[in-house]
């Protein structure tokens, strides 16, 4: 006797096949777009926060030069500023007290090499009754540097928080080759300038950016460069300490704004590295430990830095294995797997005979 074998049997063993075949096929398709999808959420939240940084950064400086600016059309109105005049300029704007990272305002004053001795008496009887002043002279910031130019430009007022501040008064910006250059260069092209990566003369261990804003003499003609340069009375120069600059701004009161992204700072000319975020891994050496990177740069006046941001694999989840992801491939596998059990159960349960 032939058994009694339904003959659609073979028929929907291949259609629960393809069925179980087109459910993993849309698991996985599915698992894909979910995980692109993630991926494009997360770069966008890079460049987001990676662009807010650098935004950050640039209004920071703004600010900085246009309140310091302020300062500078005050000298120029009153060139023969006093000590407690520079003070009230400074105090008015309440740059120090806004704004970490600065480390002074410092008024610099032309001084031609025939009038040393008489302005540093001058100095010496106007600030006669404050003990900075009892020793105030001219004083050279690297004695072994060569100068070229035969006047002076001392420190003469000192105004911000550093305690130890008024041991700048006195030196003389030109007696340095990097402070030199962005003097000058803020002179013949009356305009501020950014010095590049510095040593503090002050507290050499730390490293900063001076930026300098040339003053000039009322009403003298400032049409070529030896009109700026005979009209040329001094500069204001401002240190900061580059370390506690950005972190101003990227840790406001001490807490990270971007926990997950690392940015570094160059300066395209000098080529020195100014700061990094986070020191135990590097954009450019370690760039394989990097899940997204970017580079911008930020152009202040005659500076270019090289801004470089990262997120380091550390601080994300591949996102085809982010939990998204890992929630439909894995519900879709069992739920696929469950479905093509259950259907071949029941196909037995069918063919089996009574």
């Amino acid at each position: 006797m032939v058994p009694n074998t339904p003959p659609r049997r073979p028929l929907v063993q291949v259609l629960i096949i393809l069925f179980f075949l087109a459910s993993l096929t849309a698991t996985v398709v599915a698992w894909l777009i979910t995980a692109n999808a993630s991926e494009r959420r997360l770069k966008e939240n890079f460049f987001l926060d990676s662009n807010n940084t650098i935004s950050w950064i640039n209004t920071r400086i703004e600010t900085y030069i246009n309140l310091l600016s302020g300062v500078q059309v005050s000298v120029e109105i009153n060139p023969g500023v006093t000590r407690t005049e520079w003070d009230g300029y400074i105090n008015r704007t309440k740059i120090l007290e806004k704004y970490p990272g600065l480390r002074s305002i410092n008024y610099v004053q032309k001084v031609p090499f025939t009038n040393k001795d008489s302005f540093i008496k001058e100095v010496l009887k106007e600030n006669s009754n404050d003990s900075p002043y009892q020793s105030y002279s001219i004083r050279a910031i690297d004695s072994n540097y060569v100068k070229d130019q035969k006047d002076f430009y001392p420190v003469v007022y000192t105004t911000g928080k550093l305690d130890d501040r008024f041991r700048a008064l006195g030196f003389d910006l030109s007696s340095e080759k990097k402070r030199a250059e962005a003097l000058f260069t803020a002179r013949d092209n009356a305009q501020l300038t950014l010095t590049p990566l510095i040593r503090f003369v002050i507290n050499p261990t730390n490293n900063g950016f001076s930026l300098i804003l040339p003053l000039y003499q009322k009403e003298l003609p400032l049409e070529t460069v030896k009109q700026l340069q005979q009209a040329f009375i001094g500069a204001i120069y401002a240190p900061f300490d580059v370390n506690q600059f950005f972190d101003s701004i990227l840790k406001p009161n001490g807490q990270d704004a971007f926990p997950n992204l690392d940015l570094e700072v160059y300066d395209f000319q000098s080529e020195d590295y100014l700061y990094d975020k986070d020191q135990s891994i590097s954009l450019l050496r370690d760039n394989n430990r990097y899940a997204i990177t970017a580079k911008q740069t930020l152009s202040f006046a005659n500076r270019r830095w090289e801004i470089v941001t990262g997120i380091p694999k550390k601080f994300i989840t591949d996102p085809k294995w982010a939990p998204p992801s890992f929630i439909i491939i894995v519900s879709g596998l069992l739920a696929s797997l469950a479905t093509f059990f259950y259907l071949q159960k029941q196909l037995r349960h069918e063919n089996t005979p009574s």
